[in-house]
Formats: structure tokens, sequence, C-alpha cells
């Protein structure tokens, strides 16, 4: 949605409007300070020029008597020698001295006698009394005191007919004292306009209409530090012109003033827009755009290098070497110290750093060797904590850690291991004693008399308990073969969706016998895997056999082929009619059925087999649970479709 406080023409406008606040807020504050410098705040607008007008008096007497005392005393045809520098052209006196200003003087000695004076009695606005003590003057282009003192009277003439620095202040106190009040009114308007400016000019940097993100503009790319230099260097520039200009000299120094404030405004808040944006762009792009933190980069990648590498060289050392390499460093240290220019304090910060080394060692060796004896007796679930451990103390604790954490594997693995060789021995004799009764009963049974009737019943049992005796047997040593890793495994490119569709027309009649439907998803023609087709029936034979004996009738049966970006999944899906009462995990343990199964043609194995064949064609068989739907999921590395 686009949002017109961010657009270009309203920033325009604020960041000129801001340069106007600023360039008159600035030159209403300089005049207001020069007028409370000079008391309009205090005084009347007549004492207020009398008292300028006699500071400006007392700060010429010193030059008057001076130049007076090269005139009288010194030499008088050298420029060089002691000369004053007006407008662009060298003058032995002040102009005052020379009468072209509208200061009038009399000079006179401890005396009283008039020694020089160019002042008429004429009317005056300000006069002042100043005496004078040594002036200077140069013989010989050597400087050299008059040895008395002079008492020099000057005046500021009513009528000014001369454009003089005592004229320009009277033009000026006359102009800005009845404004006084405004100035600081107006300084103060345009101050607060151009705080708000910048903080909205700010808070605006980086964004555009219509975009979330923070947009970078050809300046925000150029170097941080570049961008300040060039900032600090303009900004130098333009007060060095206006010191050159002199402020308070004539009116064209205002105009001059306004259009220094105006620019280096302009670049300031140029600079800070750009900062803001930086720093608004984020991932340290301020420090990490700029020749600093480009080399700050650098130093610090060389400097990780050069550590790595010394790292690196010492693991290399064998611990022994390690110890010799401290130990000389120690040595080394020792002899230092020991110098008899040391001192004292030298020593005590020796053997500090000596007894904190060895308390260090004691408490680490002692830490490790109560671990190990814990350790040794039996409590291995404890870990050793390797805080404040640096080092190869840090490297033996991992190294306890890591033999504890695998000496428990190792435990557990024998006790998972024996249990589950109970559960073996528990269900391989109940699975094989349960058909061999049942032909043993049936068998003693037509030993004894029947009818015709009852011998076809008990053939037909016999047959049932034998052919499970059979897959059991079949089962077991299928089991033992994919254990081993003894059988042949051809893999070759399966396209899946095929013999997917051909199994379930395998299961067709049996799954409609059992009350299901199936529903197929192969969405994706043509997803070739690299397996070997008769290990993969296998796999499918016995997830969908599974689904005939376990599924509840009147059910669905969901039968997915995928095809995802690396891999191509084969996933089957139903609704168990007992209740899964085990996590999924146990279900793929070997003789591991559900409760109610448990008296249903099987023998638990199939699971752990199909789970077995598909890790010997490098893929993999995993089991959900999901209250009582159960999910069944094949994964192999999917690859192009071979060439015809």
């Amino acid at each position: 949605m686009s949002n017109n406080r961010f657009s270009l023409p309203v920033k325009t406008a604020a960041f000129l409007l801001m340069l106007f606040a600023l360039v008159a807020g600035g030159l209403c504050s300089v005049a207001a300070c020069f007028l409370a410098d000079q008391g309009a705040y205090t005084l009347s607008r007549q004492d207020m020029v009398e008292q300028g007008l006699q500071s400006r008096i007392a700060d010429l007497a010193t030059g008057i008597a001076d130049a007076y005392a090269q005139e009288t005393y010194g030499n008088t045809n050298s420029l060089d020698a002691y000369a004053y520098y007006y407008d662009g052209r060298y003058s032995m006196y002040p102009q005052a001295y020379q009468g072209e200003s509208n200061y009038r003087y009399t000079i006179r000695d401890g005396d009283g006698n008039v020694l020089k004076s160019n002042y008429q009695d004429e009317p005056y606005l300000a006069m002042r009394e100043t005496v004078v003590t040594d002036p200077t003057y140069s013989l010989d282009r050597q400087y050299r005191l008059l040895g008395q003192e002079l008492v020099v009277t000057g005046y500021v003439l009513e009528e000014m007919e001369v454009d003089d620095d005592f004229s320009y202040f009277v033009k000026v106190v006359n102009t800005f004292y009845a404004s006084r009040v405004t100035l600081v009114v107006v300084a103060l308007i345009c101050l607060a306009a151009v705080v708000c400016l910048v903080v909205y000019l700010v808070s605006a940097a980086g964004h555009r209409p219509g975009r979330e993100e923070i947009v970078l503009n050809p300046l925000d790319r150029i170097p941080t530090d570049l961008y300040l230099g060039a900032v600090l260097l303009g900004l130098g520039a333009l007060f060095s012109v206006l010191n050159q200009s002199g402020f308070w000299r004539a009116w064209i120094q205002l105009v001059t003033g306004g259009i220094v404030m105006a620019l280096g405004g302009a670049m300031c808040m140029a600079f800070a827009m750009s900062l803001a944006t930086r720093l608004k762009y984020g991932h340290g792009y301020w420090w990490r755009h700029s020749i600093l933190g480009f080399l700050a980069r650098q130093c610090r990648k060389l400097l990780r290098t050069a550590w790595r590498g010394v790292r690196a060289l010492y693991r290399l050392l064998p611990v022994i070497w390690r110890w010799i390499l401290w130990g000389g460093g120690l040595i080394l240290l020792t002899l230092v110290l020991l110098n008899p220019s040391s001192t004292g304090m030298g020593m005590l910060i020796y053997l500090g750093i000596w007894f904190g080394v060895l308390l260090y060692l004691s408490w680490a060796l002692g830490k490790l060797h109560q671990s190990a004896l814990r350790m040794a007796q039996g409590d291995l679930q404890e870990p050793v904590s390797p805080r404040y451990l640096v080092g190869v103390f840090r490297q033996m604790a991992e190294s306890l850690n890591a033999l504890s954490k695998g000496a428990s594997l190792a435990v557990e693995r024998q006790l998972k291991s024996e249990r589950l060789k109970t559960e073996l021995i528990t269900n391989v004799s109940h699975d094989i004693k349960t058909p061999l009764t049942s032909i043993v009963n049936y068998v003693d049974l037509l030993q004894k008399p029947h009818t015709p009737q009852q011998g076809e019943q008990y053939l037909e049992v016999l047959d049932r308990q034998a052919q499970r005796l059979k897959k059991l047997t079949e089962d077991l040593v299928e089991l033992s073969k994919a254990a081993s890793g003894s059988i042949p495994v051809n893999l070759a490119p399966t396209d899946v969706s095929e013999l997917v569709h051909q199994a379930l027309a395998e299961y067709q009649l049996k799954m409609e016998k059992a009350g299901l439907s199936v529903v197929l998803s192969d969405g994706e023609q043509g997803a070739w895997v690299q397996a070997d087709g008769r290990l993969l029936w296998r796999v499918m034979d016995n997830l969908l056999s599974n689904c005939v004996k376990y599924a509840l009738a009147g059910t669905r049966v969901y039968v997915d082929v995928v095809k995802l970006e690396k891999k191509v999944m084969i996933s089957i899906k139903n609704v168990s009619q007992a209740e899964l009462n085990l996590p999924a995990e146990e279900l793929m343990e070997r003789f591991v059925r559900g409760d109610r199964a448990r008296n249903l043609e099987g023998s638990g194995l199939g699971l752990n087999i199909a789970k077995t064949l598909m890790e010997l064609q490098h893929g993999s068989l995993n089991l959900y649970i999901d209250g009582d739907l159960f999910k069944a999921m094949l994964l192999f590395d999917a690859m192009p479709a071979p060439e015809a």
C-alpha cells in the first residue's frame, strides 16, 4: 500500500524547508547573540551604541600609539619594517591614524602635553581615554619600546561620513535593536522546526512508497567513512571561507554566512539521512560498507588465520612438548624477573603467577582424577564439566566424557541385546511350540478311531499348522540371510509406480475379500529409483499382506506414490482393527505384533524383514502411528528416467 509520507516530493520539500529554517534560525541566532554580547537586552539603544563604540575606541588606542611611535622614532621608509595591511594594500599607519575614518584622536604624554591630534571639537557619539604603556616602534628592523606611556583620547564623530567599523556597528544596532525580541522568537521557532524536520527526514530515510524494505540510493553505497571524510572536508572549507570573509564587516558577508549555513546544513543532513538508512538496512551495513570496516575484517581474518595456524601447530605437538614449551616460557620469565634491575613488585608478580599456575594445575588434575575414579566405580551418568578447564585439561575432560558415553552406550546395547535374546527365545519357542503341539495332538487323534469327516478336518488342521510352521521357518531363514547380508541384491532402474500397480492388482481379490477398498494416488508417473525389483516386491507383499490381515473391514487403504525434489516416497495407510498399544519403533522389532494379532497367522518378522530389505537397497522404511491409523512410508533416492 502506498504511503505518501515517504514520497520523494514530500521529502524534498521537507529537506528544503529544513535548510530555510536552519539559515533563518542560524542568522537570527547569530544576530541575537551579537546583540546580547553588546548588551541589547539590558541597555537602552543609546547606551548600547555608546558602550560598543567605547569598546572599539579602546581596542584602537594601542595601534594609534604604536603608529605615533613609529612615525616619530622609527624608520618610516620601509614598508616591511613596521606596516599595517588594509584592503589589499600596505600602509605605514592605520587608516584611523591618517584620519580616513569616523575616528578622531588626541595623543598626550604623561604630563598632559598634546603630542599629536586630529580632533577639531566636532560633535561626537562616544569618547574614551586610554593609557598605552611603552608603545613599540622599529628601528633598523629591530622592535623597540618607547620607554614612556602615552594617553590616547579617541572620539567617534556624530556625523559619520566614512563607511568603517564604527558606522557599520551603529547601522547594525539601529537595524536590529528594535527587533531583538523578534529575533529570539524567530530563532526558537526556526530551530524547533529544524529539529522536527530532521526527525522526520531521519525516520523517512530509506523508505519508499509501497515498499516495506529499506532501499539504498547511490549515496548510501559510498563507503561510510569516505562519505564522512568528504563531509568534514567540505565543512572545513566552508568555515574557512566564513572566517576569511569577516562576518560582521559588510552586509554581503551576511549573505555569505547564509550560503555557508545552507551548504553545511545540506551536507550534514544528507549524511545523517544516509547514516540512518545504513543503520536501518541492518546486518551492520554501515560498518561493513566502509574502508575501516573492510580493513578491520581483513585484519581479523589474517589474525584468525594466524591464530588457527598457531593452534594447529600447537595441537600437533605431543603433550610432553606442550608442557616443555610452557615450562620454558615460565623459566624465561623467571630469568627476566631475577634480573638485578627488577623491582620487588616484579618479583611479587612473578611469585603470584607461579602460585596461580601451580594452584590451577593442582585443581585441574584433582578434578580429572576424581572424575576418573567415579567412572571406574561404575558411575557413568555424571559427565566431567569442562568449565574453567583449558588446553590439554579440557581435551582430557572431553575424552573422559566420550569414554563414559561410549561405555554407557555399550552397556545399554548389551542390556538391549540380552532383552532381545530373551524375547527371541520366548517368542520363537511360543510360535514354534503352538503349531507343533497342534500337529502332535491331531496326529494322535488320527491314530485313534474317527469318522471320515473328522479325518478330513484333522488333515485340514494339520496342513494349516504345517504351513504355518513352514512359513515361520522360511521367515527365520530369510531374516538370518537379510541380517547377515547374504541375500544377493541386484540394483537396477525400477519404475515404482508400475510395481505398485502390479502389487495392487495382485492383492485386489484379497482386499475385496477382507472388505477393504484401495485408494491409489499416483500423480507422478514414471517415478524411477535404483532398487531390486524382487526385494521391493517382497516389501510391498509384506505391507499389503499386513493390510489384509490387520486392517479394519469396511475401511479404505490409501496408497500414495509421491516424487519429491530428491526422493521418491511410497506410503500405505490403513486403520487397524486392533488397538495399537505399542510405539511404532517396537512394531519393527522381531516377533512383535499387536495384542489381538498374536492369535492370527504370521510370525511377527515381516516388518523387520521389510526394514532390512529396504536398507539393502539403500532405502528406508518408517512407521507412523496416530491413534488407530497405521502408516508405512518407503523412501528411495530419486533418479532420472532411463533413456529408451
